[in-house]
């Protein structure tokens, strides 16, 4: 009789804390998808985002530029040996 009521007084224990754990996991879960924090959450990734396109376009615009001279500096060369006429 004793063995059973200490069973008893465990599975209510562990079901009580099993209940507790499971409660606190779904109230995290739902404060993390709350309106607030997801607005939170996309205007990070928005400024973030924002940050690698600005990032993005200066490197194409410094790649653009670098291959701009070469390509004049280039077509200088063929002009000075003879094989580019000079288009008025």
């Amino acid at each position: 009789m004793f063995g059973r009521t200490m069973a008893f007084g465990a599975g209510i224990s562990v079901g009580m804390a099993g209940g507790w754990y499971v409660k606190r996991q779904v109230r995290r879960q739902m404060e993390r998808v709350a309106p607030d924090q997801l607005v939170d959450e996309v205007g990070v990734r928005i400024r973030r985002a924002g940050g690698e396109l600005r990032a993005a376009v200066s490197e194409g615009r410094d790649v653009m530029r670098r291959y701009a001279s070469e390509a004049q500096a280039e077509l200088e060369v063929q002009r000075r040996r003879g094989s580019l006429r000079a288009v008025s």
